[in-house]
């Protein structure tokens, strides 16, 4: 089974970034090696593959994650990493709807990815009773970075 990455941010754009992020498709990274094949002469038998692909769901408020993260551990397919912005008018804010989201599964790793916030990252952590399962991630979003978190943070999960 894919790892499973719950979005939770009022962009849409940024749930498709995150979605392009990890779970890229895969014929365009074959047709790309391909033409470099035919333009390059480099051989297209390298590896395409970087690493697992990721079941990425969103949710544009955080009663909207809270009921998806809920429906899924109902289902027995429960996601490892949620990426949660810190505002997202007008309902709950990234830190109650983190709070929500880990009094349901306390397994649960946390990136907290924001542009603007308006609590520190001290008062984040403070309010988040300083968790070890707590990341921070700003806006833009590096893919590579991203990419590595999550990874790092899903298989942290699995072997939890």
């Amino acid at each position: 089974m894919n790892p499973r990455v719950l979005v939770v941010d009022d962009n849409p754009q940024i749930l498709e970034d995150f979605r392009k992020i990890l779970a890229p498709e895969r014929e365009s990274n074959e047709e790309l090696a391909e033409l470099e094949s035919l333009l390059f002469g480099v051989s297209s038998d390298r590896p395409t593959d970087k690493g697992p692909d990721y079941s990425v769901d969103g949710a544009l408020q955080g009663e909207e994650g809270l009921s998806r993260f809920c429906d899924s551990l109902e289902r027995g397919q429960p996601y490892q990493v949620a990426v949660v912005d810190m505002q997202m008018p007008p309902g709950m804010d990234g830190v109650e709807t983190i709070k929500r989201l880990r009094a349901v599964d306390q397994r649960l790793y946390v990136i907290v990815c924001t542009a603007h916030c308006e609590y520190s990252f001290d008062e984040i952590h403070h309010a988040l009773n300083r968790s070890e399962r707590i990341r921070f991630l700003s806006k833009p979003v590096d893919p590579a970075g991203a990419r590595a978190l999550v990874g790092e943070l899903a298989s942290r999960w699995q072997t939890a």
